[in-house]
């Protein structure tokens, strides 16, 4: 192959400022863009977040959370107009609860999965970039009490899968 042409686009920059409700730690958050196959992680200097390389032109997404805070995800036509945007992100609802074995002894080491709410999956994102970090926040494992946790769920219907140490498939519990 001979006089191969490459065309590299040209890449912006965006400054977006993140806004968080009173009682929330800045340091804790995460925030990342996302742009038709592209993902670039953002650290927060202040209440501003920084991304350097992506494509002016194209659609995108910025998903921001942090412990105390459900996944808000904003999405613009352009890096123009998201530059300077101003990102809320609000605290959500813990969710605690118990797993017990059908004798009503606690099941310790049990993996919790929380699905539902709100789904942080533009159009335009390619369905093979999963948001991992997300993802992860949403398994917890039980206590020797069988006892979990999950520090902020957003408004909505969730299911529960669970699956103790050892038993296959999971059990799920939906609609709560």
């Amino acid at each position: 192959v001979n006089d191969i042409e490459l065309q590299l686009e040209p890449t912006a920059r965006l400054t977006v400022t993140v806004v968080p409700e009173v009682g929330i730690e800045p340091s804790s958050m995460q925030v990342v863009a996302l742009q038709a196959g592209h993902r670039e992680a953002a650290a927060l200097s202040g209440p501003a977040a920084s991304f350097r390389s992506l494509a002016p032109n194209k659609p995108l997404a910025i998903v921001l959370w942090s412990k105390e805070c459900p996944p808000a995800q904003y999405s613009f036509d352009s890096v123009s107009e998201a530059q300077g945007a101003a990102l809320r992100l609000e605290p959500g609802e813990p969710l605690v609860g118990r797993v017990l074995r059908a004798d009503l002894t606690p099941c310790a080491q049990a993996a919790v999965l929380v699905e539902g709410g709100p789904d942080i999956e533009p159009p335009f994102v390619r369905a093979s970039m999963p948001l991992l970090d997300i993802a992860e926040a949403r398994i917890v494992r039980t206590d020797a009490d069988g006892r979990f946790r999950f520090d902020a769920l957003r408004e909505g219907e969730h299911t529960l899968r669970v699956r103790p140490v050892g038993v296959v498939p999971p059990e799920a519990f939906p609609d709560l």
